[in-house]
């Protein structure tokens, strides 16, 4: 019995040790390995923030940043760069093969920086690189280097083409570092293959890596509010709801414009672009120029309409310049599908209401002035005196007439002797 309870015990010893998280069994010897790899978004912030935050939490050793980025915006980096800032444990950045424009700034945060065989970083300069962003995002860089302890004049070099540095880069052109150059330089402290090099450089053989992804909403948000997908959305989805909107009925069209712009205003959501407001927003100015395409006239619905439509691009876009690109996108996509839209599907009513496509034809009973020259030679009556222009009663119809000269009175016959565009001339038929 004894036996028994001595093995049960063991058991349930055993037991609690295999349960626990390997965090709480050695806390000081797991290493994050968090990517920071395609464009920088405010979903791939949020992503590598909250990745920090919780390696810092679990105690871990050390954070290994995976950074293969062409760059992205601004003020995504400089979340990221905060948060590097911010943490309590140690972060290495590893350039894989990359860290361009906004990812400089990602990688020289770092406590230490270190780059694979044929990476490079550098090529920072600013869209639009006016005098205020140049100024603005070179201090950032600077602010960051020196805190790091590395030569400021590097950074601001490969975000201003104004700035030379012999031996390094010439004036007017921007400074970008291969990992051979930047060992060199002392920017990089080593060249290393892979992560376990980088583990062993710092003295973390046999640690635990915990390698951290992005979920599948992250990935998501990131390619549906690339600066590349996000346009195209944006356009395909106005022009099939414009196509759907002005030709007869509700089918392909109306689907696909619903499904794009969901995609557009739901992926910058998640990415953290924007909230609700943007599409309730754009839903208001759809509904405006709805109400305006029943009245035209470009009245106070049809322009409120427009800028709503409009403002609600701007707060769903990361930056004013992303916003731009997707209308001028939208405008283009428009100006080329609607006028296939109405040329092979059937227009409805309301396309009508708004363009005038009928043309009145003189099978159908209408005569313009072009047919008054008809009329030489035929004789009428006067219907109102003439002085000197008047109403004659000429073949059964009404028509405007003037004398040539002369005074006729109501009731005489006439005779049209010339048509001058619209001005038929008549004269009075004397009885001899």
């Amino acid at each position: 019995m004894k036996k028994l309870l001595i093995i049960m015990v063991y058991m349930v010893i055993l037991s609690a040790v295999i349960s626990t998280p390997l965090s709480a069994l050695a806390a000081d010897d797991i290493v994050y390995v968090i990517p920071a790899k395609g464009e920088v978004t405010p979903a791939m912030a949020g992503f590598v923030s909250s990745s920090i935050e919780q390696a810092g939490e679990e105690g871990a050793s050390a954070i290994i940043l995976d950074i293969d980025t062409p760059g992205g915006y601004v003020q995504s980096a400089m979340d990221i760069k905060d948060a590097i800032m911010d943490s309590p444990v140690p972060v290495i950045s590893y350039v894989n093969k990359r860290a361009l424009s906004a990812g400089v700034l990602i990688a020289i945060a770092a406590d230490h920086l270190v780059m694979a065989p044929a990476s490079h970083m550098g090529a920072a300069e600013t869209i639009p690189n006016t005098e205020k962003n140049i100024a603005a995002w070179s201090g950032e860089l600077m602010a960051t280097a020196e805190q790091r302890g590395k030569d400021p004049q590097v950074v601001a070099a490969m975000v201003d083409k104004d700035i030379e540095i012999p031996g390094l880069v010439e004036k007017g052109k921007l400074l970008d570092l291969t990992a051979n150059k930047a060992l060199e330089i002392g920017y990089a402290e080593a060249v290393l293959t892979d992560i376990n090099d980088v583990l062993a450089e710092y003295d973390m053989n046999g640690y635990a890596v915990k390698n951290i992804e992005p979920d599948w909403r992250m990935r998501w948000a990131a390619f549906i509010s690339s600066s590349a997908i996000a346009p195209i959305l944006l356009g395909i989805g106005i022009v099939s709801l414009l196509i759907e909107i002005f030709t007869v009925g509700f089918g392909i069209f109306g689907t696909i414009g619903i499904i794009s712009l969901a995609l557009y205003f739901g992926g910058n959501m998640l990415a953290g672009y924007s909230g609700w407001e943007a599409i309730l927003l754009f839903i208001a100015g759809i509904v405006l120029l709805l109400i305006e395409a029943t009245a035209p006239g470009l009245g106070a619905a049809g322009i409120g309409g427009i800028i709503a439509v409009i403002a609600s691009i701007f707060f769903a876009s990361p930056s004013p310049t992303s916003a731009i690109i997707s209308i001028v996108v939208a405008i283009a996509i428009c100006a080329v599908g609607l006028p296939l839209a109405f040329k092979y599907f059937t227009k409805s009513r309301l396309f009508d209401r708004l363009i005038l496509s009928t043309a009145e034809r003189g099978e159908s009973g209408f005569i313009g002035t072009t047919t008054s020259a008809d009329y030489i030679g035929k004789t009428g009556v006067t219907v109102t005196p003439l002085r000197s222009s008047g109403t004659a009663l000429i073949d059964g119809k009404r028509i405007d007439v003037v004398s040539e000269g002369a005074f006729i009175d109501k009731g005489a016959r006439v005779r049209v002797i010339k048509v001058e565009g619209p001005r038929v001339v008549v004269e009075e038929i004397v009885e001899q």
